[in-house]
């Protein structure tokens, strides 16, 4: 999800990956995986195969920790903070935050798109020290509406396809 906000001084565009759940609801699906799988296991071991029990703990096991992790990365999210003259980008991992202050002056977005856009493009910040690539949580569709607000605010995108219409 791309969302921009206009301010007097600056613009900022906000990256968040799409979630289809949140936190309580991902809680309620562990649950209800747990009671169903517990039911099946309780009922094997009941008539004599008791050794579905370790291995009916290991899979839920790994089933809540997949679905925590993942939940856990869709709360991870990426802003821009674009002012005359620099461009600021903060990282939200976690706990962690991460902020970085490019110079507008020699700044582009690098567009890179597969032959046969088999994969989902990149978008990469590039300057003369560094690139950072932005978005690797998004879509395809925000990714193109990205670099589409790019062009809009007069940030030069170069596109590896260039001949492509969109």
């Amino acid at each position: 999800m791309v969302i921009k906000t206009l301010q007097s001084d600056h613009v900022r565009i906000d990256l968040m990956p799409n979630k289809s759940a949140s936190w309580q609801q991902t809680k309620i699906l562990i649950l209800t995986i747990f009671v169903a799988m517990g039911a099946i296991a309780i009922a094997w071991a009941t008539v004599g195969v008791w050794l579905i029990l370790p291995f009916a703990g290991i899979e839920f096991s790994l089933f809540a920790f997949l679905i925590y992790r993942i939940c856990r990365k869709t709360y991870d999210h990426q802003s821009l903070v674009i002012f005359n003259d620099r461009l600021v980008l903060e990282e939200y991992t976690g706990k962690k935050q991460l902020t970085q202050s490019l110079d507008k002056k020699n700044l582009y977005i690098e567009y890179t798109e597969t032959k046969h856009n088999w994969r989902m493009p990149k978008v990469t910040l590039v300057n003369d020290k560094e690139n950072i690539s932005i978005g690797e949580f998004l879509n395809s569709a925000d990714r193109r509406h990205l670099k589409t607000m790019f062009e809009e605010l007069g940030i030069i995108v170069v596109r590896n396809h260039w001949w492509k219409i969109d």
